[in-house]
């Protein structure tokens, strides 16, 4: 439905805007479903994602394992991004450093997820920092939890101070 010139404009808080991304696997389909971000909501210097589980054993049912995923949002200066995760336990405790992003570096539009990221230190539960090293555009960072038994996601959205 399009909206006629003679009709009220619609404030974007009024409105929501989903997303799903699905993949086919073992005759099956997975997907995950969240909440659009605007052009110039995402974090400037620094994001937490909160909830983070690595519970359980996959493939059966019972327990959680998280993903971890950053993006490059392009909010403006196209230039590639450089980014760090640490990772905490549920009680405060600095975890480490994610590997794979000790900084990394991310294009413009960029996407990288980092896989049970609690199960390398044997932490059930955390939560992660996401710092801009450098670079000046904006980024996005997301956490999934998938269920154990049947994989499928549930979206856990950035916080940013």
């Amino acid at each position: 439905m399009e909206q006629s010139d003679t009709q009220a404009e619609i404030p974007t808080s009024d409105g929501f805007i989903g997303v799903r991304t699905t993949t086919s696997r073992a005759g099956g389909q997975l997907g995950l479903a969240y909440g659009y971000t605007p052009l110039g909501e995402g974090a400037d210097t620094e994001a937490w994602v909160y909830g983070l589980q690595q519970t359980g054993v996959r493939g059966q049912e019972g327990g959680t394992r998280s993903n971890l995923a950053v993006v490059h949002s392009l909010g403006g200066n196209v230039e590639d991004l450089r980014l760090e995760v640490t990772y905490f336990a549920a009680d405060g405790r600095e975890l480490g450093k994610e590997p794979d992003c000790a900084p990394c570096t991310l294009a413009p539009g960029q996407w990288k997820q980092f896989n049970t990221p609690l199960a390398r230190f044997g932490a059930s539960q955390g939560y992660a920092r996401i710092r801009r090293v450098s670079g000046s555009d904006q980024f996005l960072a997301y956490g999934v939890l998938n269920d154990q038994g049947n994989d499928d996601g549930s979206y856990v959205p950035m916080n940013v101070p």
